[in-house]
């Protein structure tokens, strides 16, 4: 065990040595400050004279588009991140001087993994609660499940950075990164055919994007991620509206992830790293 904590420290040391950290905080920064602006001069001159409810609504759905820009930002960082950790040290042979001491190639791959997680982690939590204060200094709005939030985008994240560690023990970075990246859009293409295919019914987009959400659990995360974010009211209404209302709209969510979803979703994770632990000890160095 000390071992891995020792590989996750030099983890974190290195992302802070190769300034991606400071990258990812001036990007949150800009984001942090226009939402701040926009917001603003939304509720100074597009809100005049709108409801109360109007305007939650408004606002919960804002919110809701900035968080998803949020997420690409964390797919691709965790990628840029992940990939070159283990394919981009076997390239230098970094790895090789590591591994002849006596380390073995699981604490060094689940040491790089612990590493990353706490990375994005903290990313997250940063991020989404600096988000939070800013809109509702700006609006007066607070999701009802701030928490809930964070833990669906860490999950989502953990996802991205596992498969990736997975790809880079057995790809270059970025052949390896282009495949996740690539997964991580299937997977959110799969979640809007599954909405089409509820507002259209038509069960082969239904069946079609349910397989692709099962394979790579990013999206099922991130709809819980939504649901977090949107205010009972609304959710009340679109229940109401039936399927013809906005339920089925690609940026809603009438409902977390079932228990068994988010049980799924922890097997695959650990399943994931299992085969990641398995090819790299069968890789050549």
């Amino acid at each position: 065990m000390k071992k891995i904590l020792l590989f996750a420290k030099l983890t974190m040391r290195e992302a802070v040595r190769k300034k991606l950290i400071w990258v990812l905080g001036g990007l949150t920064l800009l984001v942090l400050v226009l939402s701040a602006i926009g917001l603003n001069r939304l509720v100074e001159t597009g809100m005049k004279g709108q409801s109360e409810s109007d305007i939650l609504q408004a606002t919960s759905f804002i919110l809701i588009l900035i968080m998803f820009a949020y997420s690409f930002v964390l797919a691709l960082s965790a990628v840029f991140i992940t990939v070159p950790s283990i394919a981009g040290e076997m390239e230098t042979g970094t790895a090789l001087a590591i591994l002849t001491r006596p380390v073995s190639r699981a604490q060094f791959l689940l040491g790089k993994w612990v590493g990353l997680v706490v990375l994005t982690a903290t990313y997250v939590t940063v991020a989404s609660l600096a988000e939070f204060v800013v809109v509702n200094l700006t609006t007066g709005y607070t999701p009802p499940h701030p928490l809930m939030f964070i833990g669906f985008m860490v999950a989502e994240t953990v996802v991205i950075l596992s498969l990736a560690l997975l790809v880079s023990t057995r790809m270059a970075p970025i052949a390896g990164g282009v495949i996740v990246l690539g997964g991580f859009m299937l997977a959110w293409m799969g979640g809007v055919a599954v909405s089409l295919g509820r507002q259209f019914n038509v069960d082969a987009l239904i069946t079609g994007g349910t397989i692709t959400r099962m394979l790579l659990p990013t999206d099922g995360m991130w709809k819980g991620a939504v649901y977090s974010l949107e205010p009972a009211a609304l959710i009340a209404m679109a229940r109401a509206q039936g399927a013809d209302g906005i339920g089925n709209f690609p940026f809603f969510s009438l409902s977390p992830p079932s228990a068994a979803y988010v049980a799924w979703t922890g097997a695959w994770i650990v399943g994931i790293l299992a085969l990641a632990i398995r090819s790299f000890r069968h890789r050549e160095i």
